[in-house]
């Protein structure tokens, strides 16, 4: 299938890529259908792109590189549910990366991560209730782009 967005252009993605999320994202509860996709030169970020309006993507990351591995998304009994999690699935979890108070500053919403589903692709984005966590952690580039040009364009494709 071919995505058409402006935030990352004409962009092919695979039925593999695809995420069904049930309740939507905060703000955005109606929107059920995304891909998550990798956009060259942004790594370790990804996007979720929206299939029904690929004008609405947000960048993602692993928690770990924002927080360390000491981050932790509980699951309530109606998540797991939810995600139809049984034994033995995978799961993957991500976090909405946000601009902040200039280019320099990418931040990440700690409070409110992505959980996926890795067997049958059904994601929920979950409320953690940790004091510890912000809803704006900074993101250090340095450490999440490997060259200065990664950052330079890491920084335009989340300003956009």
């Amino acid at each position: 299938m071919i995505l058409r967005s402006k935030t990352l252009g004409e962009i092919e993605v695979s039925a593999e890529a695809s995420v069904y999320m049930p309740d939507g994202i905060l703000g955005f509860e109606d929107r059920k259908k995304y891909v998550l996709v990798d956009a060259p030169g942004c790594g370790p970020f990804r996007w979720l792109v929206c299939e029904e309006d690929p004008d609405l993507c947000f960048a993602v990351v692993d928690p770990k590189l924002a927080y360390g591995e000491g981050y932790k998304a509980p699951l309530a009994e109606s998540d797991l549910d939810l995600l139809d999690i049984a034994e033995g699935d995978v799961t993957e979890t991500y976090v909405l990366v946000t601009p902040s108070d200039g280019p320099e500053k990418i931040t990440a919403n700690l409070k409110g991560p992505v959980v996926l589903n890795t067997r049958n692709r059904v994601a929920k984005q979950v409320v953690v209730y940790n004091p510890s966590y912000a809803f704006r952690h900074p993101i250090q580039l340095e450490d999440a782009a490997e060259t200065s040009s990664d950052r330079s364009r890491l920084r335009a494709q989340v300003y956009r």
